[in-house]
């Protein structure tokens, strides 16, 4: 199912949505593409360089089509690792301090939203439950994020 969903991504990279999101948990509209602009103005300097992988990604994502598969990857892996209370783990691939301070600003901007009433094991346990998606979902994202800077180095050969 995930290279399914990898091969739509190449194949076909834009849905019928928008990159406004519906509504997250807390009823607000996400716009990634805001998100990841400003998680770029963040870069230390050495990675602001124009060749830079974290670089080269923000100008992706700044670039893409609006309602490219790729936000859709960004969101559910965002909305999952706020679950989770950890950041995707993209550890190993190029631009991972992008999605790191991605996810930060998307945390800041779009805080998460619990139930009224939880108690602690029950906020433990849906932690729990959310951590096989997460590991999921980290991986898809750090797979779409290679095809789409493989995609860049076949074009630039």
């Amino acid at each position: 199912l995930k290279l399914q969903f990898l091969y739509l991504i190449v194949l076909f990279p834009q849905r019928v949505s928008t990159r406004t999101m519906a509504p997250n948990a807390a009823g607000t509209k996400v716009d990634l593409q805001a998100v990841m602009a400003a998680a770029a103005e963040q870069l230390d300097e050495h990675e602001k360089a124009p060749t830079h992988a974290s670089t080269v990604l923000a100008n992706l994502l700044a670039h893409a089509p609006s309602d490219a598969h790729v936000f859709d990857v960004l969101a559910h892996s965002y909305r999952v690792s706020q679950a989770c209370g950890l950041p995707p783990g993209v550890a190993g691939i190029p631009g991972k301090n992008l999605l790191s301070k991605g996810y930060a600003e998307y945390a800041v901007r779009y805080p998460r939203v619990e139930p009224e009433g939880i108690t602690d094991e029950q906020r433990k346990e849906m932690k729990l439950n959310a951590m096989g998606e997460w590991k999921d979902l980290s991986d898809l994202l750090g797979n779409a994020v290679k095809m789409l800077m493989s995609r860049v180095d076949d074009a630039g050969k």
